[in-house]
């Protein structure tokens, strides 16, 4: 009986070593494992960590090994894994791209942390490649990926709040690096879009031949009011070249901006430059912009900056037949358009700066500038715009101003068409400061009466 109970406590002591051990071999990292893109043949992992003194001493390393599954549907590792690398010593998440993959296949990925020589399990993810080649994007690091392949399709899987994110999809000017494929919102919703400083500033800063549809942008922000020098600037694009986009909603939108003496600015809520290209229920909704001081050449409407060129033919193939999907009959005659069906609603305000050099301010609650012989069609406008002079600046002969409630300026002569299409806007328009008003009465305007001294009566305004 003696030699038994020393038996039973010696099995009770291993069992208990055991459990000191694996307590002494566990690292305490925490963390959730995500898919960011997805495609045929490639599948783009997010591991997420909480805080965790062992990742920042090093002694904890991470890495991400891939399954497959079996006829019986059993899990088998692969022999594949990806080590995890942390950036400027940030130990919070870390990514790993996993590629030639099979399409539409099943695959089991497996977070490890490897802590005093012990392996522990601490996330796993399932997930499928697409059985198309379209990319899926479910957060930020995903629309990062998008400069990793310009031309490649990809759909929006979640709504994405850009709160506090740092977005650089790449995208710029030179032919490598403009979007040259297809986004698919998919109706999702990108939110609190931060508009960071650059030449081409959007969504998208440049696009070209691309697609975009079925999105809704919610909240815009672009603070350039410490002055900047040429800029094309839109919530959706910058510049959009042959470009066709289709069932977009951007709303809130505040966009601030300050003039240098060599500024060429042109800035919309949906886009700044548009060349070429053509938008199909599309729009902009509660848009403020405000040049605390506009200078030297400025296209601004709630739409769009400057809308230009004839519109490219974008075709579409169902069932091996193309259709070109962007024209609309007028007169017997299809034309291809700019825009039709969209809206844009908000407030324009400039504080004009005549400098001594040639320049332009063109304002319109739809677009402020238009260089076409297309077709803006079915659309609206709803815009209060107000326009003032700094009258601390010395005034130029050479400085144009062109303000209305659809089209600031038509630079297209003849061939342009706007067909049922509407504006309604309040305009107000002062050659000095606005003036305040006193129970509806503005003393500070003085009429002239007929016969009057002109000169005199410019002396008041």
């Amino acid at each position: 009986m003696k030699n038994f109970k020393k038996l039973f406590a010696f099995f009770i002591l291993i069992g208990v070593l055991v459990v000191l051990a694996s307590c002494g071999n566990a690292s305490g990292v925490r963390a959730v494992l995500e898919a960011t893109s997805v495609s045929t043949t490639k599948i783009t992992l997010k591991a997420s960590f909480d805080e965790n003194e062992n990742l920042k001493s090093k002694a904890a390393t991470a890495s991400i090994k891939k399954y497959t599954y079996n006829d019986s549907n059993a899990e088998e590792y692969s022999g594949e894994y990806q080590s995890l690398s942390f950036v400027n010593d940030v130990y919070t998440s870390a990514t790993a791209e996993f590629t030639g993959l099979k399409k539409n296949t099943k695959y089991l990925f497996k977070l490890f942390i490897k802590f005093n020589s012990y392996e522990e399990e601490v996330a796993k993810i399932e997930k499928s490649t697409s059985n198309d080649d379209v990319i899926e994007i479910t957060d930020v690091d995903g629309l990062n990926s998008i400069k990793d392949d310009i031309s490649a399709t990809y759909k929006l899987m979640n709504d994405i709040d850009l709160t506090d994110k740092t977005l650089n999809m790449g995208l710029s000017a030179t032919s490598s690096e403009r979007f040259k494929g297809v986004f698919d919102g998919n109706g999702k919703t990108i939110k609190n879009l931060n508009l960071s400083s650059a030449s081409n500033i959007g969504l998208f800063a440049y696009t070209e031949g691309a697609e975009i549809k079925d999105l809704t942008i919610d909240g815009v922000t672009g603070d350039f009011s410490t002055g900047r020098a040429t800029a094309n600037i839109g919530s959706l694009i910058g510049v959009a070249e042959k470009t066709f986009v289709e069932n977009v909603i951007v709303k809130n939108v505040n966009i601030s901006i300050q003039g240098n003496t060599s500024a060429e600015i042109n800035v919309g809520g949906i886009v700044g430059k548009s060349d070429k290209s053509s938008f199909k229920n599309v729009k902009a909704e509660n848009v403020s912009i405000v040049f605390s001081r506009s200078r030297l050449k400025v296209a601004a409407g709630l739409f769009s900056g400057i809308l230009m060129g004839q519109s490219v033919n974008i075709e579409e193939e169902v069932d091996g037949v193309k259709n070109i999907i962007n024209k609309v009959e007028i007169d017997g005659e299809n034309l291809t358009y700019l825009a039709n069906a969209c809206s844009a609603s908000g407030k324009i305000e400039a504080l004009l700066y005549y400098p001594s050099s040639e320049g332009f301010t063109h304002v319109g609650g739809f677009s402020g500038d238009i260089s076409s012989q297309s077709v803006i069609y079915d659309s609206y406008a709803d815009a209060n715009i107000l326009i003032t002079k700094d009258t601390t600046s010395s005034y130029s002969n050479k400085y144009d101003l062109a303000v209305g409630g659809f089209l600031g300026c038509n630079n297209s002569g003849s061939g342009l068409k706007v067909e049922k299409c509407l504006a309604y806007a309040s305009i107000e328009a002062y050659a000095g400061v606005k003036p305040t008003s006193t129970n509806g009465d503005y003393p500070q305007i003085q009429e002239l009466e007929e016969g009057g001294d002109l000169e005199a009566y410019k002396t008041t305004l």
